[in-house]
């Protein structure tokens, strides 16, 4: 059964009220099912129509709580004893950050958050450059959810309140990056332009400098594989992947790259330092994907030249699938990348738990797959970036407060997941994301927290 967004997080609060101490739940059960038909009630009466799965919610809702009780585990079936242990099986709970979108974070990137987001932006008001940063913002929700007519309204609002800051401030160098951040490269010479446009009004617009970065990484591998020059605003007419497939570099055009590479990554090391001087956040987060970008790039030249005469095309591309996700565990590997990553973050509680969750995640993951043990300094890092998110949770009931309390609850079940032993991590990861009951005794009274928040603030016409 498919449930509303907001309705899941009533539901995971159920849950973990469940597995806390029975003799003091956090909710009493009668008190939870009313808060989800009133919950129910008011969401169906906002999303109807808006929304498919605000349709007849209530009653969905209805059949789910009339649900009879499961019954008595027989504890000689393995299979029902390892299910029962499974305390939130019927809800996906994981760890859906990641380094991305034109804030250069996204805390949640799930289908339920980029909904939630594209709802909360939607009622948001901004100006300036904040109003165009919400355009795109928006416009980025709807092209993950396939929202094609709103992806391309909100595009187009994007690009005209880009064009009237510039109109109102001729002089402004973030409004033109803003403008390129608005065009597509398929529009090359207008992106391009307004590119060099930033650049002329302020040599170090560290917006405007990343983007141009990013496209120069993408045609240096171009250049490469398919052994011609592009200028930044063409086309390639090939696939780079399936020339660099058809016929791997030679040795000396792998030393050529790499020297090229080289001139890269110390461009990108400049932006990281000018990032932290100018307090943009989304230049260094954005810049550590670069860096990672060209990891990448390398090990996929590598892996062509060693690849197998009777390997597939499909089979090379499976391997370039692993070799990226392997390098989402090197994003934030550095202490002093994560260190400086939250002072840009700041007061952020969608940032900072984005920053910290994808160290996390890149720390215990190495420790599994290459017992790697973690920079000394970053548990320091983490444990204060913890402490103020425990406040920033209960200091108020405000979207802050319960986004910085879903935080908190996904760190600290990566914190039990990095505690084990290697061995009894893989065991738990098995190539999903479920929440151990130890998981929920421990961040319990965080979901608690962040679900009944968000649950009343969405219910809220």
């Amino acid at each position: 059964m498919k449930l509303s967004f907001v309705c899941l997080g009533v539901f995971l609060c159920t849950a973990v009220s469940n597995a806390q101490n029975e003799d003091e739940p956090p909710l009493k059960q009668a008190d939870v099912h009313a808060l989800i038909r009133e919950t129910a009630v008011k969401i169906e009466q906002k999303f109807k129509g808006v929304n498919a799965e605000a349709d007849n919610l209530l009653e969905r809702v209805e059949e789910t709580l009339a649900l009879p009780k499961p019954p008595e585990v027989n504890k000689n079936d393995r299979n029902q004893l390892l299910a029962s242990k499974m305390t939130l099986l019927t809800v996906q709970s994981k760890a859906s950050a990641n380094l991305s979108g034109i804030r250069g974070f996204v805390f949640d990137d799930s289908n339920i958050g980029y909904m939630q987001r594209y709802h909360d932006l939607e009622a948001t008001k901004a100006s300036d450059a904040e109003e165009v940063l919400r355009w795109l913002e928006m416009s980025e929700a709807a092209e993950h959810l396939k929202w094609q007519d709103k992806e391309e309204v909100c595009s187009q609002r994007a690009l005209g309140a880009a064009r009237a800051l510039i109109e109102r401030e001729p002089k402004n160098a973030e409004a033109q990056a803003l403008l390129a951040a608005a065009l597509d490269w398929k529009d090359g010479a207008d992106k391009l332009a307004a590119l060099q446009a930033a650049l002329k009004l302020d040599p170090k617009q560290p917006r405007a400098l990343q983007m141009l970065l990013d496209r120069r990484i993408e045609k240096a591998f171009e250049v490469a594989a398919l052994r011609r020059e592009y200028g930044l605003e063409e086309k390639a007419p090939k696939d780079a992947d399936r020339a660099l497939y058809e016929q791997p570099l030679l040795e000396e055009e792998v030393r050529v790259f790499e020297k090229n590479q080289d001139a890269l990554k110390r461009e990108a090391d400049q932006l990281l330092r000018l990032a932290l001087e100018r307090g943009s956040l989304a230049t260094y987060l954005k810049t550590l994907g670069n860096l990672a970008e060209m990891r990448g790039q390398i090990d996929l030249i590598a892996a062509a030249g060693k690849r197998a005469p009777e390997d597939s095309f499909e089979q090379f591309l499976l391997r370039k699938v692993f070799l990226l996700t392997n390098l989402v565990f090197t994003l934030i590997e550095k202490e002093e990348h994560l260190r400086d990553a939250l002072q840009l973050a700041d007061e952020n509680p969608e940032a900072m738990g984005t920053i910290m969750l994808i160290s996390m995640i890149g720390d215990a993951m190495n420790q599994i797959m290459h017992q790697k043990t973690p920079a000394p300094g970053k548990a320091e890092l983490i444990e204060t970036t913890q402490a103020k998110l425990i406040n920033m949770a209960i200091a108020d009931d405000s979207l802050k407060a319960a986004r910085a309390s879903e935080a908190v609850a996904v760190a600290e079940f990566m914190r039990l997941m990095m505690g084990k032993k290697p061995e009894d991590a893989k065991k738990c990861y098995c190539g999903r994301s479920v929440w151990i009951p130890s998981a929920i005794a421990i961040s319990g009274y965080c979901w608690h927290i962040a679900c009944s928040r968000r649950i009343r603030m969405a219910a809220t016409p």
